[in-house]
């Protein structure tokens, strides 16, 4: 049997527990971070900066899945999402997704950048834009909408937001909300031929 023996200087001892546990702690950090289900995304809205919760994996997927070509395909899909809709659209109308971006339809995309959408990949294209009555708002209010923008029954952007000029607007779960992100009349498209979230 063989003993061996060292002598290690105090110093370089702490030294060496020190960075290995930060190298811990690091590690730590980068798999929490990747194994998040949520991840929240700075939103610019007029001058302040807002943290916006990005959607959730499992609602991403339910998004991305759904196929809308009937009323009752975009009531089933904003239920699923926890909302209690109006069977019958507001509106079903076509829009043109402008080829050159405003400030404002800059600014709803950034609204739809946190949800995984990005308008600017269809820029120029004609979507369906369905807009439906919501009466479970957490906000009280009565006249809330839900509004999906649909390009070969594929949803490319949504939002819900107030009626009233001054309402707030965010993204299409309820989790979204979160008091308001912002208001609509900062980021609404206000050109009716080609707007976005109109419609009320």
């Amino acid at each position: 049997m063989f003993i061996y023996s060292a002598k290690m200087d105090k110093k370089k001892l702490l030294t060496l527990l020190a960075c290995g546990g930060i190298a811990v702690l690091v590690l730590v950090l980068v798999l929490c971070r990747g194994c998040g289900g949520e991840r929240s995304a700075s939103s610019v809205v007029g001058t302040e900066t807002v943290e916006v919760a990005a959607a959730p994996k499992s609602v991403a997927k339910l998004i991305k899945k759904a196929r809308i070509n009937t009323p009752e395909d975009a009531a089933e899909l904003l239920t699923e999402l926890g909302w209690t809709v109006e069977p019958s659209p507001v509106e079903t109308v076509d829009v043109v997704i402008p080829a050159v971006f405003s400030d404002v339809y800059e600014k709803y995309n950034e609204l739809q950048l946190t949800q995984g959408f990005d308008l600017t990949r269809h820029a120029g294209k004609t979507a369906t834009r369905w807009t439906m009555s919501i009466t479970n708002h957490p906000s009280g209010e009565e006249e809330v909408y839900a509004t999906l923008l649909v390009i070969n029954s594929r949803i490319v952007g949504g939002d819900v937001c107030a009626a009233r000029l001054d309402g707030f607007m965010h993204g299409l779960t309820p989790e979204s909300y979160g008091g308001e992100v912002s208001s609509s009349a900062e980021i609404e498209p206000s050109s009716p031929e080609t707007s976005v979230p109109q419609g009320k």
